[in-house]
């Protein structure tokens, strides 16, 4: 069974105790998301190490309380320290197709470079958000990857085409066997095809269907 996201295991808490949760750096899904949403209480945070139990205001203090840091997720107090990473979500550009979410050091946190595209590891207003560039630059990198992968198709077909005349030529009998494995071979790429022209045909339907940061 899938670990439950962050934030529903939250809402568990109540309104008032999810809302008082900082979750700046906390993965949102995930081993790690299961094991913060463990160590949450009402009023406290166990360090995921089990080393101590907290009140939960120090999380996110700047403090680095935690022997493996993971009191601080979204700051750079205990960088180097059982790194955990800073997960930028990049909230609201992804779907199950695309995710550009992604964890980077917490040494980077809060050091005037925008290393998230949400900017969400420096402060408030310090970062252009670039995420719809970011999926912009994924979708064109799979297409370039297909069309690559296209051209592995048509040269597999010259080679079964070649092969199914040299075995009408000769008559030689290992090659009839080597033509039914080419074959199969190209069946089988046929299908992978066929799935990936459909995800391309899903994301030529950007932007429409990806949804927007609120």
């Amino acid at each position: 069974m899938a670990p439950p996201a962050l934030g529903l295991a939250l809402l568990a808490l109540g309104g008032a105790a999810a809302s008082s949760v900082d979750q700046r750096g906390m993965p949102l899904s995930g081993d790690i998301a299961a094991a913060y949403a463990e160590a949450i209480g009402a009023n406290t945070f166990r360090c995921l190490d089990g080393s101590a139990t907290l009140p939960l205001k120090t999380l996110n203090d700047e403090y680095c309380d935690c022997d493996d840091g993971s009191d601080e997720p979204g700051t750079a107090a205990c960088a180097g320290d059982g790194d955990l990473g800073f997960h930028c979500a990049n909230k609201g550009y992804w779907t199950k197709d695309v995710d550009i979410a992604e964890d980077i050091p917490k040494s980077r946190v809060g050091d005037g470079v925008c290393d998230c595209c949400d900017g969400s590891d420096e402060a408030d207003g310090a970062c252009t958000n670039g995420c719809e560039d970011a999926v912009k630059d994924l979708l064109a990198q799979r297409v370039a990857e297909r069309e690559a992968k296209r051209q592995g198709w048509v040269k597999r077909e010259e080679m079964v085409l070649k092969a199914n005349e040299m075995l009408t030529v000769s008559k030689i009998p290992n090659l009839e066997s080597e033509l039914e494995a080419a074959k199969a071979e190209h069946e089988a790429a046929i299908k992978v095809k066929e799935a990936e022209e459909a995800l391309e045909e899903k994301e030529r339907q950007y932007p429409r269907w990806l949804p927007r940061a609120q």
